[in-house]
């Protein structure tokens, strides 16, 4: 797997905390809690990707993340945004 990612267009503007490998996929997270999934490519071939917005992004910000293979999970550790 190569080292370099090139994000592009809508997602420019995010601040990404971190990211982790799970299997053939790729997440990372960004502050505001949205995760981007996709999967690597060939040099500069764009690759499709999905984002799940975890609904957090105003109450807490994400700090990293962390791929849990014995239970399968993605650990986000995070911290709660005052109020």
């Amino acid at each position: 797997m190569s080292t370099d990612v090139s994000i592009h267009n809508e997602i420019d503007a995010e601040a990404f905390v971190t990211f982790t490998v799970a299997g053939n996929d790729i997440y990372l997270l960004a502050s505001n809690g949205k995760l981007y999934e996709f999967q690597e490519g060939a040099d500069g071939e764009n690759v499709p990707y999905s984002i799940r917005d975890t609904g957090l992004g105003k109450q807490c910000e994400f700090e990293s993340m962390v791929y849990e293979a014995d239970s399968d999970w993605l650990v986000m550790p995070f911290e709660l945004t005052p109020v």
